[in-house]
């Protein structure tokens, strides 16, 4: 059993439910529920903002489709700007950001091969996952930080060839 005592659960964990905290989820769901529509057209418009103001930059592409796609996750491959030396820049100044995936870290992701692009692009794409509390302001402070540091590690890529 998880905490000794009780047989509620058949035995598996003591003590009263938590009414209150059962009650509260419940309240919480439904109102999720209410603004789900509102909340992901919300957030699908602050994508579009981040992808138009990327994309204006030149050696950026999308990967994966405009649509259907999950509201808030867009994918983008920087040429000459490796996801290696992005990810710390972009996390040192507060922007959370992935390569790709967690179950295959240091390595191309298997899915954007499979959409052709090469391992070389595979290794120049981040994935931005974006949430409830962004706003339009902010939408332009991480495409400005972004595109900053895309812009300063072309250079040093460049300066080096």
């Amino acid at each position: 059993s998880l905490i000794e005592g009780g047989a509620q659960e058949r035995g598996k964990r003591a003590g009263t439910e938590n009414i209150p905290a059962i009650v509260g989820m419940a309240a919480a769901l439904e109102k999720a529920m209410q603004e789900k529509a509102a909340e992901s057209a919300r957030i699908r418009s602050l994508k579009e903002r981040l992808r138009k103001k990327l994309l204006a930059l030149k050696g950026v592409r999308q990967n994966g489709a405009l649509s259907p796609s999950l509201p808030g996750t867009l994918n983008i491959t920087f040429d000459s700007a490796p996801s290696e030396a992005l990810l710390p820049l972009l996390g040192m100044d507060g922007i959370c950001v992935s390569a790709g995936s967690a179950c295959a870290s240091g390595s191309p992701s298997h899915v954007l091969l499979a959409l052709g692009l090469s391992a070389k692009q595979a290794r120049s794409s981040i994935r931005f996952s974006l949430g409830a509390d962004l706003d339009e302001k902010d939408i332009d402070t991480i495409a400005e930080i972004v595109i900053g540091h895309v812009t300063a590690l072309r250079n040093l890529h460049h300066a080096d060839q």
